[in-house]
C-alpha cells in the first residue's frame, strides 16, 4: 500500500573533503557516478543527454583510466549504481531525464561490472540488458535513481514535485532482455526536504536548491542529493511496496561557487562515505564520511 513519509531535519555534519578534480575533457556533464565494487580507487561516471554513450572509469583523484562504449542509446542518463547479486558486481544506467514529463517509455541499463579497468588504447562496447518501464501515475521527471540491497527492487525520486515522490520497480533475476514495459509504483513522498530559503531564492537558479538529482542507497543508508545538500536516511525497513524512513541527517555540502549544479552521488561501501561531483567542466570531487563512521 502507499506509506506517506514523515521526516524532520537534523543539523550539524561531518565537512566534505576536496579529493580531486574531474581532469578529462571527456566528462563535461556528468550525471551519474558510482563505486566500483570490483578495482580499488575506480569510480564509474557517465554524461547525462547530448554525449555519447559511454560509461567512463576514473580515480577518485579525476584521473581518466578509460571508458567502454556502450550498446544502447543515451537519450537522458541521469544517475549511476552499482551493486552485488549472487556474488558478481553489477551497474546500472537509469535513462530517465524528462525535463518536461513526456516520456512514456523509460529505460534501465545493466550489465555486469566489466572485470578490466579500461583504457585509452581500446574501447570495447558493454552490451546491457535493458529493462523498459513506466511511473503507475503518468511521466515524471526523475534524476535520483538507486538499487536495494538485495538487488530486487529499483528506486525513483522525482525531481520537480513538492515534496519529491518515491517510487519502486521490483526487479527479477536472472535478467533477462524484457521487450514488456514494466510499472514503477508510487510508495510515498519524502515530505522534509526543505524548501529553498529566502537567500536561496536571491541566487541563480535558488528555486530548483530542493530539488533531487541522485541518490544511492547501501546497508541500509539511503543518501539523496539535492543542488544544495545531501540528506542520510536511515531506513529501518523495506518491504514490497513499503518503506519507512525515520528523520534525515543532513550534510552541509560546499558553495555553489565551488560545487556547482551537483548532479553526482555515488557511496563507498568500504570507506563509509560517499563522493559528490557536479555537471561542469573540471568539476570537484568531493567526499563526506558518513556521521556514524
Amino acid at each position: 500500500g502507499i506509506v506517506a513519509i514523515s521526516l524532520h531535519l537534523l543539523t550539524a555534519a561531518p565537512k566534505p573533503q576536496k579529493v580531486g578534480m574531474v581532469k578529462t575533457s571527456f566528462l563535461k556533464e556528468i550525471s551519474g557516478l558510482a563505486v566500483s565494487r570490483t578495482h580499488d580507487n575506480t569510480l564509474w561516471a557517465v554524461n547525462d543527454s547530448g554525449n555519447r554513450a559511454r560509461l567512463y572509469a576514473i580515480e577518485a583523484n579525476g584521473n581518466l583510466l578509460g571508458y567502454y562504449k556502450v550498446g544502447a542509446q543515451n537519450f537522458d542518463w541521469e544517475d549511476m549504481g552499482s551493486f552485488i547479486k549472487n556474488g558478481q558486481s553489477w551497474l546500472m544506467i537509469a535513462d530517465v531525464g524528462d525535463n518536461k514529463a513526456r516520456r512514456d517509455n523509460l529505460r534501465l541499463l545493466f550489465f555486469p561490472e566489466p572485470q578490466n579497468v579500461p583504457h585509452l588504447q581500446t574501447t570495447p562496447t558493454l552490451d546491457p540488458f535493458i529493462i523498459p518501464f513506466r511511473y503507475d501515475d503518468g511521466p515524471r521527471d526523475c534524476e535520483a535513481v538507486c538499487v536495494s540491497d538485495d538487488a530486487t527492487r529499483v528506486y525513483f525520486l522525482s525531481k520537480r514535485d513538492q515534496p519529491p515522490r518515491l517510487y519502486q520497480l521490483n526487479l527479477k533475476w536472472p535478467l533477462l532482455e524484457q521487450a514488456d514495459l514494466k510499472t514503477a509504483k508510487f510508495i510515498g513522498a519524502l515530505e522534509n526536504i526543505p524548501a529553498p530559503s529566502a537567500q536561496d531564492l536571491k541566487e541563480e537558479y535558488g528555486k530548483y536548491r530542493s530539488q533531487p538529482t541522485s541518490m544511492d542507497m547501501i546497508d541500509n543508508k539511503l543518501i539523496v542529493l539535492t543542488y544544495k545538500h545531501a540528506y542520510h536516511y536511515c531506513v529501518e525497513n523495506i518491504g514490497r511496496n513499503r518503506i519507512k524512513i525515520p528523520a534525515p541527517f543532513v550534510y552541509e555540502l560546499p558553495s555553489q561557487k565551488s560545487l556547482p549544479q551537483r548532479e553526482a552521488l555515488a557511496i563507498s561501501k568500504i570507506h563509509n562515505g560517499f563522493y559528490v561531483t557536479s555537471e561542469r567542466e573540471n568539476a570537484g570531487i568531493y567526499w563526506v564520511d558518513f556521521r556514524d563512521k
